[in-house]
């Protein structure tokens, strides 16, 4: 299924799925954003928005603490790519209700896999992980 407005999806699961293989397409990293829950199903999404890391606008960002820490601004660009979803409740489906597949910043490899969800052990490093454990037990 391709991402067209209006376009319906039986469940949360296939519209983040879509989203998933698009950003590994096309090398940005996402969040999801201002998450509603069902009240009856709080395993289901009512509506939900997916955004790209990078949507922070830098002059907006503050910190939250007594300023011991620097302000990491650099992760912000304020970026527009964003994807809005919403549980259409009288067909029950899932419908795309806007989209920007626009970004502000440079999509390459190196910024995809610099960012914390692509930086995940491989099975056989996860091996070798385990292998040198049991040595130093042993």
């Amino acid at each position: 299924m391709t991402l067209q407005l209006g376009a319906q999806f039986n469940t949360d699961t296939e519209i983040l799925k879509l989203v998933e293989d698009l950003s590994k397409k096309d090398l940005f990293n996402y969040l999801l954003r201002d998450t509603y829950k069902l009240p009856d199903n709080p395993d289901q999404y009512k509506r939900f928005k997916c955004k790209c890391v990078y949507y922070h606008d830098p002059n907006k960002i503050k910190s939250k603490g007594n300023e011991q820490r620097d302000i990491q601004k650099y992760i912000a660009k304020n970026c527009p790519f964003e994807i809005r979803v919403k549980l259409n409740e009288k067909t029950n489906k899932y419908e795309i209700k806007g989209f920007n597949l626009n970004h502000k910043h440079d999509l390459t490899e190196e910024n995809y896999k610099q960012h914390i969800n692509q930086r995940k052990i491989t099975p056989q490093m996860e091996t070798k992980i385990k292998q040198i454990f049991i040595l130093l037990i042993i």
